[in-house]
Order: C-alpha cells, then sequence, then structure tokens
C-alpha cells in the first residue's frame, strides 16, 4: 500500500531515542506509542518500544503474556537481546509489567540513578527508534529514562486535568535539566481524543497551540476503533487501515520520520 516506503532512502544515521510521557494517566500514551511505533514498523523502520509501566499494557495489546521483561535486564543482568520480543516485522517489545515495582530501590543509589538504564542501553543501536511508554507518574524510573532519552512525546487528552499534567511536566523537565545539566526537550505535542464539534476541545487545542506553537501535531480524533484494535491485539492499521484514528496515526507517523 502506499503507506509501504523504501526504508533505505531514508535510513538516519543514529537511534532517536523518545520518551512518551504525561503524568495523567488515561491520555493516549499507550495507544500512541503502540500505533506510531507499529506505523513506523510499516515505513521499514526498525522500532524498540520498552515498556516502562507497571500494568504492562504493551505487551497485553501484542499478545505477550509472559517471558522476560525489563526487569531481568535491569535487576538480574540478563542479555537485552534475549528479553526483547519480536510482535511484528521491524517491530520488537521489551515487556514491562508488575515487577518493575521491584526496580525503584535500584534508582535510591545516587551512583546508579543517574545512569542505570542509560548504562544497560547504551550499545543497543541496532533500531531506527526507541520509543519508552512511560508511566503516568514522575517516579524513580521515569527520571532514569530521561537520561537515556533524547526527546519527548506529551500525548494528552482534551481536558483540564491533561492540560495540568503537561505543566508539571515542563516543571519538572526544567528541574531535570537544570539539576543534571541535561539537553533533554519536548520536541512534540500529541492531542488526543480530540472532538472538533466540542467547544471545550477547540479551547484546550487554541491553548496548546499558544504555548508550544509549532510542536503540537494534527490531533488524533476520537476514534472507537482505536479501543476496538488494542482488544483485537492489532494495531490501528490492522485493524481498520481506512478508520480515522488510522489516518490520524499515519499523519503522525509521516511527520515523525520527516522530522
Amino acid at each position: 500500500m502506499d503507506f509501504q516506503r523504501d526504508a533505505d532512502s531514508q535510513q538516519g544515521p543514529e537511534v532517536r531515542k523518545i520518551a512518551v510521557v504525561n503524568q495523567k494517566g488515561g491520555t493516549g500514551k499507550t495507544t500512541t506509542t503502540g500505533n506510531l511505533s507499529a506505523g513506523l514498523a510499516l515505513r521499514g523502520r526498525k522500532v524498540l518500544m520498552l515498556d516502562l509501566d507497571v500494568q504492562g499494557n504493551l505487551g497485553v495489546w501484542f499478545n505477550i503474556s509472559s517471558g522476560r521483561s525489563l526487569c531481568d535486564v535491569v535487576r538480574d543482568n540478563m542479555p537485552i537481546e534475549a528479553c526483547i520480543r519480536k510482535v511484528r516485522e521491524n517491530l520488537y517489545l521489551l515487556p514491562g509489567g508488575s515487577g518493575l515495582l521491584d526496580l525503584e530501590p535500584l534508582f535510591l543509589n545516587p551512583d546508579t540513578r543517574q545512569s542505570l538504564i542509560n548504562l544497560k542501553f547504551q550499545g543497543v543501536s541496532d533500531y531506527d527508534y526507541i520509543f519508552m511508554d512511560c508511566a503516568p507518574s514522575w517516579n524513580l524510573l521515569n527520571q532514569d529514562v530521561m537520561f537515556f532519552a533524547q526527546e519527548m512525546f506529551i500525548p494528552t487528552s482534551m481536558e483540564y486535568l491533561a492540560m495540568v499534567g503537561i505543566k508539571q511536566i515542563v516543571k519538572n523537565l526544567v528541574t531535570f535539566r537544570k539539576s543534571y545539566e541535561n539537553s533533554l526537550q519536548v520536541s512534540l505535542v500529541i492531542p488526543t481524543f480530540y472532538n472538533a464539534r466540542q467547544r471545550k476541545d477547540r479551547e484546550v487545542m487554541g491553548s496548546l497551540e499558544h504555548y508550544f506553537q509549532d510542536k503540537v501535531s494534527n490531533p488524533i480524533r476520537t476514534n472507537v476503533k482505536l479501543s476496538e484494535a488494542v482488544s483485537y491485539h492489532k494495531s490501528i492499521f490492522e485493524y481498520d487501515d481506512t478508520s480515522n484514528g488510522a489516518k490520524d496515526y499515519r499523519d503522525l507517523v509521516e511527520r515523525v520520520d520527516n522530522g
């Protein structure tokens, strides 16, 4: 289909490491991580997803219910390659899950807190993209991941509390950068659950564009097909390639891959 492209002509020199973050739940982080990753894989990009949420929703989505996980890499020093699962052509997943709760004490040591994830993954370069689906909090694991990430994507629903969550993320990011002389930047804000008929949604969209300007992507419209696709363990492109959800995520894939 037209969505498929020649990967060789677009191959970048190094992996893009992107943390997908919002401190409020229910903003479409996992939906965005999974569909954006799947869309890029369809274009021939090699993509790795890291599930950093104790709920392990990416694993549930792609029907990975057991086996090794990120916990084995960080806690037990298992080789990363032994824990990564191939879920589609060009698309790979390192699952998370409830075991991530056991990792928090490992990040209390100031000698490791700044570099543990970075140390474990610094040799992982055989990918075009690594997406980190972060838990809706500013916990120690998420903070450690920020030393590994180069960019931050923020999906946000059209709700006032989601806007509050963004403000808290930006505040934490400013403090993080000052404390550790880090250059991590918000490179994309992704409006989700958007309904143009709703005045509230238009107002929130206007506020996002005023504050973040050209960093705001086109919105992902409210579309029941997106949640249905997850229940069938499929990306939106596999489930209904003609739906509004597929069209919107295809636009997002185009923007990210050409950015």
